[in-house]
This record gives C-alpha cells, structure tokens and sequence, in this order.
C-alpha cells in the first residue's frame, strides 16, 4: 500500500494519503479544505530513498586512481 504525496489546488497545501487501491486514489480530498482536486506529486521519500544507496565503490575498484593499497576507502562499505 502505497503512500503518495498529494498537493490540493484550493488552498494550495500538500498532504500525503495511503492509497489501497485505483478507486481509493480517485478518492482523496485535502484533509486542511476539503478539495477534491488534488494532484499527485512525486514523493520526497521515494526520491531520498533512492539517493541513500550506498556509492562507496568497493576497495581495489581503481576509482580513484590511488594504487593498491592505498584507497582511502578500503575496508569500508
């Protein structure tokens, strides 16, 4: 079950709702007015969650152009 953001046009403030099904998204209203129209956004957390991978490369990647060795990030990840 889905959790999305939404942002209402009658007063301009943006909410987020969980949304079971099609039919319950068609659903939704501000809870601040009232609003049925309501436009779903992209999700902060969907955009955070994917940026929290790990980027760290492997040690002996050769990333980082320092010899074997001598990585600054060897033995972590």
């Amino acid at each position: 079950m889905p959790i999305y953001e939404y942002a209402c046009a009658r007063c301009d403030r943006t909410f987020e709702e969980l949304v079971r099904s099609e039919q319950d998204a068609n659903r939704v209203a501000c809870p601040h007015c009232g609003g049925r129209k309501v436009t779903r956004r992209p999700s902060v957390f969907a955009a955070h969650a994917a940026a929290s991978r790990p980027t760290t490369p492997p040690a002996g990647c050769g990333q980082c152009g320092l010899g074997d060795g001598a990585c600054p990030l060897a033995g972590r990840g």
